[in-house]
């Protein structure tokens, strides 16, 4: 099949440079080179599928869950450390007194600051205006 495929591509390519270059028989010719090219897809469609090779099985450091430690390509779940970036960052906000009441005033902080540079803005203009 696979010099199927290059003789049609050949054949495509010939048809091509045909009609580019305004050749003679350029009209045929990339008929001929579009049909080749169909026949070809259609041939394609028939051939059989080959099983890929598992490369994990020579490479075990390809495999899902391999190990370079321990050289080992079984699958394990990682657990998460117990004080890990989260826990940390838990630590801090508590060590900080950051609450979800703070973070609620700060919301509505940010909400009154943005009322206010509106309301600012207003201001202005009806300074330029008299």
């Amino acid at each position: 099949m696979p010099k199927v495929y290059g003789i049609g591509a050949a054949v495509v390519i010939v048809g091509a440079l045909f009609k580019i270059q305004h050749l003679p028989f350029a009209g045929p010719m990339l008929s001929v080179g579009l049909l080749t090219e169909a026949l070809i897809f259609f041939l394609s469609a028939f051939q059989p599928h080959q099983a890929e090779t598992d490369w994990a099985l020579v490479y075990p450091e390809l495999s899902e869950g391999y190990d370079p430690s321990t050289n080992d390509n079984r699958f394990r779940e990682k657990t998460p450390a117990p004080n890990g970036l989260t826990g940390k960052l838990d630590d801090m906000l508590k060590n900080a007194n950051v609450t979800p009441e703070a973070l609620t005033n700060l919301g509505q902080g940010l909400n009154r600051l943005s009322a206010t540079t509106a309301q600012l803005g207003q201001l202005g203009e009806a300074t330029n205006v008299t």
